[in-house]
């Protein structure tokens, strides 16, 4: 029985210093856990298109940038962007996902890679912006968009291309990374449909749930190793 789930948002990416990648996220990693009772690490990874592993599939947080992308929030205290421990760490022939999970299984907990399903962090489309996927910009035809028109910058499930290519992340996920499973993060945001087709639309997703237990039990199947874990953050 899981006594504690821990749920880290990756902050300390963000919060490493220039130089000390590796040595600085280990230390994040080591600090609730060494301290708590945790038999869970849950690492948020994907928003879902933009990535901190080394994705082919998805898209590197700050990869299309010459330069570390600006803060979106304009007033946000300065500090080193997660764009810089990226590179850092690829350069070093690793990347956070690796770092994190290796560091956690040195303390004998699961390690659970984390999805968010969707991210509205902001309102507006603004290619400047690192948190906005560029297959979010190429596509605006699959974008939720409010009654007024306004688009909620998270796409729509109904798309099988959306469905597809977030399916697509998972599974480079549990193909490449020493982890023991995968949660898909509901609550962070909740924007999956258009607001006035979300009520007929619940099997669409029960479907992709069921896609995902499926395509895992198929990586686990062929890399002959235990079944991976599936978890939903739900409100």
């Amino acid at each position: 029985m899981r006594r504690l789930i821990y749920n880290d948002d990756s902050q300390g990416v963000g919060e490493a210093r220039q130089g000390h990648a590796v040595a600085d996220l280990q230390a994040w990693v080591d600090k609730p856990l060494s301290r708590l009772a945790i038999d869970t690490y849950v690492w948020c990874i994907a928003f879902p298109d933009i990535c901190m592993h080394n994705t082919r599939v998805g898209e590197v947080y700050g990869e299309r940038f010459a330069e570390p992308p600006a803060a979106e929030m304009k007033d946000a205290k300065p500090k080193n962007d997660c764009a810089v421990t990226i590179q850092e760490l690829h350069a070093a022939g690793t990347d956070v996902l690796h770092v994190v999970a290796e560091r956690a299984h040195s303390h004998n907990v699961e390690v659970i890679a984390s999805v968010r399903m969707n991210d509205t962090h902001g309102l507006y489309f603004d290619r400047t912006v690192a948190q906005i996927s560029q297959f979010l910009l190429d596509h605006a035809e699959w974008v939720i968009r409010r009654d007024d028109g306004v688009p909620e910058r998270a796409l729509d499930y109904s798309f099988p291309e959306v469905r597809g290519h977030r399916l697509a992340i998972l599974r480079e996920l549990a193909e490449n990374y020493d982890i023991d499973g995968i949660e898909l993060d509901f609550t962070r945001w909740a924007k999956f449909f258009p607001r006035d087709e979300a009520p007929f639309k619940a099997h669409v997703m029960t479907q992709l749930v069921g896609d995902v237990r499926q395509m895992l039990d198929e990586v686990a199947d062929t890399m002959v190793r235990p079944s991976f874990i599936l978890g939903a953050h739900v409100l």
